[in-house]
């Protein structure tokens, strides 16, 4: 019967996806023509921020879907948190080998917690752009390349998501259904907004996911009631006032284990979260 279920489940979301893509048949026609941009007229206003604490094990594959990208990324900023691991070693290989990686440590050398490495990351891009990428994720070799095609078809500021795929088999099955009501909901709101949505959980699952003017980052507040939810702290704010543009052909894959951070400690209520970030969006 279980087995049943998933299939039905699965054939009422195809069903869904069909439905979305009949009703915009002008927006995937311009989808489509802005696929075959010349690679040679992009030239991406984009820093990627990826911020490092005890990922050794996964940062390597991390860098190396973001120099192996179709169109380079000028400027990769790479901070780490005081990891106690390998990871600032292989980090300073990297940034020794590609001069657009630039590696970060705080003054200290002492780990700061991840709102304050994004920040301090924040003051040394030069680029209109921050996109992100956690240093346990991955990025497909297209994805800067359809993002930046995304932004310049649409020309307008806002937040710029992805779609995202889980790399692993890691609690599968909860995620699956999680990323594909994520994938229905930015499908059907691409150009409007979804603070309606983002009320009362995050359908934008991860930092790796996301691209928003630097402008509009730094009139945020990022003093997360729980550290684990600052993605979510902050894209509550921004989609308040901001739209939402969704770069489908864009790929993020999504590691889960059982060191994610989100993992690591007991969450605190929900609740209190929400009713802390709801103060601080009426403000934005």
């Amino acid at each position: 019967m279980f087995k049943i279920y998933r299939v039905l489940k699965y054939i009422k979301y195809k069903i869904k996806k069909i439905l979305v893509v009949l009703r915009s048949p002008k927006k995937n026609l311009i989808n489509f023509i802005y696929e075959f941009y010349p690679l040679e007229n992009i030239n991406p206003d984009i820093s990627v921020i990826v911020t490092s604490y005890n990922y050794d094990k996964f940062i390597k594959d991390t860098l190396d879907s973001l120099v192996n990208q179709t169109i380079k990324i000028n400027n990769i900023i790479v901070i780490d948190d005081g990891s106690t691991d390998n990871s600032v070693d292989i980090i300073k290989n990297y940034a020794k080998r590609y001069d657009n990686i630039m590696f970060l440590q705080h003054p200290d050398f002492k780990n700061h917690g991840l709102a304050s490495s994004v920040r301090y990351a924040l003051s040394f891009s030069k680029n209109k752009w921050i996109a992100f990428c956690e240093s346990d994720d991955l990025w497909d070799k297209r994805h800067i390349e359809f993002l930046v095609k995304k932004i310049k078809q649409c020309n307008i500021d806002g937040v710029y998501a992805n779609k995202i795929k889980l790399y692993n088999n890691f609690d599968k099955e909860i995620y699956s259904d999680y990323l594909n009501r994520s994938d229905i909901i930015l499908t059907e709101r691409d150009g409007v907004n979804i603070y309606d949505y983002m009320k009362k959980s995050n359908i934008l699952p991860t930092f790796s996911a996301v691209c928003v003017p630097k402008y509009i980052l730094e009139k945020c507040d990022f003093n997360s009631y729980i550290p684990q939810y600052l993605d979510y702290w902050l894209w509550r704010q921004i989609s308040r006032k901001y739209n939402i543009f969704y770069a489908k052909k864009s790929i993020t894959f999504w590691r889960k284990h059982e060191d994610s951070w989100d993992r690591r400690d007991n969450i605190a209520d929900i609740s209190k979260f929400l009713e802390n970030n709801d103060k601080i969006v009426v403000k934005f």
